[in-house]
């Protein structure tokens, strides 16, 4: 049976499950299509009407959002509606800036406004403004300073909702980006668990390979939890996360050039001068802010021109590997690559142009292509290396078996005596040397078909004389050798096993199975003695015995 004959019941098991699978869902979907279990998402009124900006000494209707002001600072004017209820909360998102919020002169909520540490740095985070009861039909003043050396400040639209709403909605805005957290940090221990697996196995380039990209995973999935509104359900030092979030980003590029550097070979110097770039990047940056002379801010645009030279590098090593690597893995493998490279570009122009909200959007998107790409070469290559692993069984098989008797051949018979050679000698405990009497006559008189019968037959007495106390070879013609291991047997047992069962099948045969046969053992004495040395003694006796056969006739 072939390979693909052995892969064609496990095909049709793998169908029938799939097809039972959707038969039962279709079912199950059909009886309950009038039911419904969703939970209805957190009320959400944002608010279109009723904000305006002091822009001049005069007041500007705003209509569309977000909104920017003419100046670093803005000052907003938000009219509340008449019919909202105690315990409503006005959510603001706020990028990177500080905020003041007032009703009627007395203040309600502030973020950095009043902290003049030099380290202190603004995040992005969704500001939840308490409204206090009777506060409806009231107007809020909302004072915003953009801090970006360039930039004016930029009111978002706000929703009312409650505060228990208020999580769920959080919760609901960054779905996604939990989804991508818990599949990546997934992947990337499962991943890393590979590489220590094939340090184990001592494997060539594997192991860092699998490293490279596994903590690639992990950097990315603690990046975009960092960089979402999940840190804000769990956490209060907004600080601490914004500077955790800026260094993982630069720290983030690092492992995938790395990983590309080694799937790339030809270019291991070009990227090896971009991995050196981000980490001198990272420990001047750092220097920096430690020393008060920038912060994080204002100098992500350095990690940015590292990133935008990365992207250019690798989708020219990328078209250049399509035409020089005729490997799929590497083909795909750099494709991958490639598309995250892409979306990465996208991530990167969404933060200019949406003032850095939500723009790990799409780089979600590209590691989950990514991954899923990576995903399917693993299973593709899994499967390949099993139907290998299948093959070079079949033909290690062939390589040590004698096709004719599926006894050890010489090529196994010789590995075997070097190994015991080698001190395993221990284990022998006799060796029997074995001849077919007349088998160039039954040949000659009967065709070689009879004479093969013979032979086969000579290995099936052995087999059943001596069961798994020996190991069996033919090394010859019509020469065997087997090598006795476990409890003692002696010749005259050894003899008497192996004539019965030559008797037993002689009974009903025209022509007879007659054997000559040697033996030789360790002194039982001190229980060693030469393989070979055994194999010779062996072989000198056969030959006697096979000398008085002829004599005799």
């Amino acid at each position: 049976m072939n390979l693909n004959q052995k892969k064609l019941p496990v095909l049709v098991i793998c169908i029938a499950v799939a097809v039972s699978f959707l038969v039962v869902m279709a079912i199950a979907g059909w009886s309950g299509k009038d039911d419904s279990m969703r939970l209805e998402n957190a009320e959400k009124r944002y608010i279109d009407t009723g904000a305006s900006c002091l822009e001049g000494g005069v007041r500007k209707e705003i209509r569309s959002y977000p909104y920017r002001s003419e100046g670093k600072e803005g000052y907003f004017y938000l009219q509340l509606p008449e019919d909202i209820i105690d315990g409503t909360v006005l959510v603001l998102p706020n990028g990177y800036q500080k905020i003041e919020v007032s009703l009627n002169g007395k203040p309600l909520y502030e973020y950095g406004m009043y902290n003049a540490s030099p380290y202190y740095m603004e995040a992005r985070i969704n500001c939840d403004i308490r409204l206090p009861a009777g506060s409806g039909g009231q107007e809020l003043e909302i004072h915003l300073i953009n801090t970006e050396k360039a930039g004016n400040a930029v009111l978002q639209q706000g929703y009312l909702t409650t505060a228990g709403e208020m999580t769920d909605g959080i919760l609901a805005d960054n779905l996604w980006a939990l989804l991508f957290c818990v599949m990546s940090a997934i992947s990337g221990i499962c991943i890393l668990a590979m590489s220590l697996w094939q340090h184990v196995k001592k494997a060539e380039d594997s192991p860092m390979i699998f490293f490279f990209l596994g903590l690639f995973a992990l950097l990315s999935s603690a990046w975009v939890f960092t960089d979402s509104g999940l840190p804000q359900l769990i956490f209060d030092d907004s600080q601490m996360l914004m500077v955790l979030s800026f260094e993982l980003f630069m720290l983030m590029p690092v492992p995938l050039l790395l990983f590309v550097q080694l799937v790339c070979e030809y270019s291991r110097k070009v990227f090896g001068i971009l991995v050196t770039g981000y980490i001198a990047n990272f420990l001047v940056q750092n220097v920096a802010y430690a020393v008060k002379i920038s912060d994080f801010k204002h100098m992500v645009y350095l990690t940015h021109i590292l990133i935008i030279v990365s992207i250019i590098a690798i989708a020219y090593y990328i078209m250049r590997g399509a035409v020089n690597r005729h490997s799929l893995y590497a083909r795909w493998t750099l494709g991958g690559v490639g598309i995250f490279a892409g979306f990465s570009s996208l991530s990167l122009l969404s933060f200019y142009e949406t003032g850095g909200n939500q723009n790990e959007k799409f780089f979600i998107i590209g590691f989950f292509i990514f991954l899923s790409i990576l995903i399917m070469l693993a299973i593709h290559k899994f499967q390949e290396v099993s139907e290998e692993s299948a093959r070079s069984e079949v033909l290690q098989g062939l390589a040590y078996k004698d096709m004719m008797t599926g006894l050890g051949n010489r090529t196994l018979y010789e590995e075997h005596i070097t190994s015991f050679e080698a001190g395993r000698s221990a284990e022998i405990t006799g060796v029997i040397a074995l001849d077919i009497n007349n088998l160039k006559e039954v040949n000659d008189r009967f065709g070689h078909r009879t004479g093969d019968e013979l032979l086969k037959l000579a290995a099936r007495c052995l087999r059943e004389a001596f069961g798994n106390r020996g190991m069996y070879y033919r090394i010859g013609g019509d020469e065997f050798v087997i090598i006795l291991k476990g409890a003692y047997i002696g010749e005259d047992e050894c003899r008497r096993l192996l004539g019965s069962c030559i008797k037993k099948h002689n009974d009903s045969l025209d022509i007879k199975l007659s054997v000559s046969m040697g033996y030789a053992a360790p002194d039982r004495e001190t229980g060693t003695a030469a393989i070979r040395e055994l194999i010779e003694k062996a072989d000198a006796r056969m030959y006697e015995e096979k000398k008085r056969f002829h004599n005799g006739r």
